[in-house]
């Protein structure tokens, strides 16, 4: 890819852009005139990206909102490890040509390891490179740490990982079945909120929420109930290393009587009767690291 590249660049004779602009850090379209206007969505705290942080890979997106003074014929994106990072010298990945936003997939990642990146376009006028961001790629999904398995890198370094061991089998979601929480949430990041507001609800003395907030694997005493996207994502993460041929509970509802279930190692997914128990339901606690 590199090889086209220079190329592309020879023919259209901007050898004086890049010796006297990209080699010194970010070009833009605002310091060479016809350049193309180019954007780096961060990563870190956007569950749009997160989600796919996989210690050795990752997913980011650009966007191309003017091409400049010509078609940009080029776009992609750009990494290393220490800062403002070129097609020219660092590692880098082609994302199609034209406007709009695209994404591209970023592999041979070093796992644990902060990441400088940004997008850039190719236009006839030169090279444009957007804003820079950064991420930790994290750890590789079911990775044995924090007391359990890697299934989720936040882009800072941290993460979630699920207990190694159920916590309960055949129990109620909750002992009262007939009044809603009303604040549980779905999303990646709600599930201690959840738990608390479970065990927290008027006449609760148990619930698939408190075995969490019980169990201690002898160094870690700070498990909770995961929510209905988390539950998603340790299926697709690690569904293979919690081998579960029955539903667990999440500590999403989905109504007053009922809420969210997961088979975390066949996929099976739906609403149950909070009440239901005794049909093989387990609880698998999680933890933020």
């Amino acid at each position: 890819m590199k090889k086209s590249l220079f190329c592309l660049t020879a023919l259209i004779c901007i050898t004086v852009f890049f010796s006297c602009g990209q080699n010194s850090g970010s070009t833009t379209s605002t310091s060479v005139v016809g350049l193309a206007t180019i954007t780096t969505s961060p990563v870190t705290g956007n569950l749009t990206y997160t989600v796919d942080i996989a210690g050795t890979s990752a997913t980011i997106a650009g966007a191309i909102t003017d091409q400049g003074g010509s078609p940009v014929i080029e776009r992609g994106l750009c990494w290393n490890t220490s800062g403002s990072p070129t097609v020219l010298t660092d590692s880098y990945v082609t994302g199609g040509s034209g406007t709009g936003t695209f994404t591209v997939s970023l592999t041979g990642l070093t796992t644990d390891t902060t990441y400088h990146v940004r997008a850039y376009a190719v236009n006839y006028n030169g090279t444009a490179y957007s804003n820079e961001i950064t991420f930790n790629s994290g750890k590789t999904f079911g990775t044995d740490y924090a007391g359990g398995y890697v299934f989720y890198n936040n882009g800072n370094g941290g993460g979630l990982v699920s207990s190694k061991v159920n916590q309960a089998a055949n129990v109620k979601w909750s002992n009262v079945t007939g009044t809603a929480v009303g604040t549980t949430g779905s999303a990646i990041g709600t599930g201690l909120a959840n738990t608390n507001a479970i065990v927290a609800q008027s006449g609760h003395t148990s619930s698939a929420a408190q075995h969490c907030l019980d169990y201690s694997d002898g160094t870690y005493d700070d498990w909770y109930l995961p929510s209905q996207d988390e539950a998603k994502l340790m299926y697709t993460h690690i569904g293979s290393y919690l081998l579960s041929d029955s539903p667990s509970w999440s500590s999403t509802e989905t109504s007053a009587t009922t809420a969210y279930v997961k088979n975390l190692g066949e996929g099976f997914s739906g609403s149950w009767v909070k009440s239901l128990y005794g049909v093989g339901i387990y609880v698998r606690a999680i933890r933020s690291f």
